[in-house]
């Protein structure tokens, strides 16, 4: 596993996809495993910068947050906003984003000295379909399971 991860991603997905040529079908059905959002920065900046524009108050207000008509005022008047206004931002802007979210997906993968789990992130292609970007391997189930967890509003649907 250590000598597979110490080569370059391309190396590891060149090897993969010579030894399991189906790769993108292993990635579907058993293959999916969760989502998670790929936060855009200048994007939320935007919002931070132009809160009248982007109805960030509102957005704020409908999700349930009391706002003091001092942090309203702040607010549009682009001060800082604090993790939870942050948090709240980031899940309207995914809400409205569809297309946006990363699928996560993977499958085991047969290594000389032990099996570990090729992962992909699949970006929609709309009509399309789906196009898997190799990541990466990882030594166990709970060892993706735990970044899948760990990225933003990520949330599983498989358990290993």
């Amino acid at each position: 596993m250590t000598q597979f991860q110490n080569l370059l991603t391309s190396d590891q997905f060149y090897w993969i996809s010579k030894s399991y040529a189906d790769y993108a079908d292993l990635c579907f059905g058993d293959g999916y495993l969760g989502i998670s959002y790929p936060i855009n920065d200048a994007e939320v900046r935007e919002y931070a910068e132009q809160p009248e524009e982007y109805g960030v108050v509102d957005i704020l207000l409908d999700r349930g947050l009391t706002l003091s008509d001092k942090r309203v005022r702040e607010i549009l008047a682009c001060s800082q906003l604090t993790q939870e206004e942050l948090d709240i931002v980031i899940e309207a802007i995914a809400e409205n984003d569809t297309d946006g979210w990363w699928g996560h997906h993977g499958f085991e993968i047969e290594l000389a000295d032990q099996p570990a789990f090729a992962h992909f992130i699949g970006c929609s292609l709309g009509q399309g379909g789906i196009e898997f970007e190799y990541c990466g391997a990882f030594k166990d189930a709970q060892s993706l399971k735990d970044w899948i967890e760990s990225q933003p509003l990520g949330q599983l649907d498989w358990t290993p």
